[in-house]
């Protein structure tokens, strides 16, 4: 049977019920006329609650075919309100994303008159025997499915949440990029202006005579490398020229035509 309220909604979710059953008369059926009233509705929940087993909800009523019929949810739980038979029921993953995506919108419950039971092999007045996903309703009085506005505001949150994060994770990315590159031009600045100032250093240094044409490339090295310790070396370096003139002189001190090496005096004072 198959039941449907176009004007109607019912979200898909563990925690809002499903109608799937109401009173009334059919007479258009293949399998003819039947009807429902509220005895039947008592029996089909009477018959649920003896057995041990929830009622599959499946796709297109697989389950009557004797073929693969895999669940698309399971009635948990069955109930009177407002003259209407309704289910708890928990849909699987798969089910709810057919249902968001309107892939599937109706119910098909499938009864069961006057069948015996399967232990007593007494009769049992009405029994629900399962509930399809469909497209294709044989009566309009049932409530259309709809996506849990609750699980897709959640979903659409998440997305967002997510696009939000990659954005930032972009961002600082773009960020961390710009902020290394300023750090290599700084520091290609400060060896630049540490270059410049070192050359300024030495050509101080041979132009006062603190060091000779020869210890030009060392002492740049030096300066290069440590600007203060190269500024103390020179601070107390005596003059090349003074140290020649110097009245201690003696065999060991090189003649004016000779350059003094300036660090092995230093070592050597």
């Amino acid at each position: 049977m198959f039941f449907i309220n176009k004007e109607n909604l019912v979200e898909a979710s563990n925690d809002k019920p499903i109608k799937v059953a109401i009173k009334g008369e059919w007479k258009g059926h293949a399998n003819g006329v039947f009807k429902i009233d509220d005895k039947d509705l008592e029996s089909m929940i009477d018959n649920f609650n003896q057995k041990k087993i929830d009622i599959v909800i499946d796709y297109e009523h697989q389950t009557l075919k004797n073929e693969k019929a895999p669940a698309a949810g399971w009635i948990k739980e069955l109930f009177l309100e407002n003259d209407a038979l309704m289910a708890k029921a928990e849909f699987n993953e798969e089910a709810k994303k057919y249902i968001a995506n309107k892939q599937y919108r109706y119910l098909s419950p499938v009864f069961e008159f006057n069948a015996k039971d399967n232990k007593s092999g007494k009769l049992i007045r009405a029994k629900l025997h399962s509930v399809a996903l469909t497209n294709t309703p044989f009566i309009d009085e049932l409530d259309e499915l709809i996506a849990n506005k609750n699980n897709q505001n959640k979903g659409e949150k998440m997305d967002e949440k997510i696009k939000e994060l990659e954005s930032q994770i972009i961002a600082l990315k773009d960020e961390n990029g710009l902020l290394k590159k300023e750090n290599e031009d700084l520091k290609k600045q400060n060896e630049e202006s540490t270059k410049d100032l070192a050359n300024s250093l030495v050509e101080n240094a041979l132009s006062s005579g603190k060091i000779a044409n020869s210890q030009k490339e060392w002492a740049l090295t030096y300066a290069c490398k440590d600007l203060e310790g190269f500024t103390a070396f020179i601070n107390s370096a005596p003059e090349i020229n003074n140290m020649q003139n110097n009245k201690f002189a003696n065999k060991n001190t090189p003649s004016n035509n000779e350059e003094l090496d300036v660090v092995k005096m230093m070592l050597e004072a």
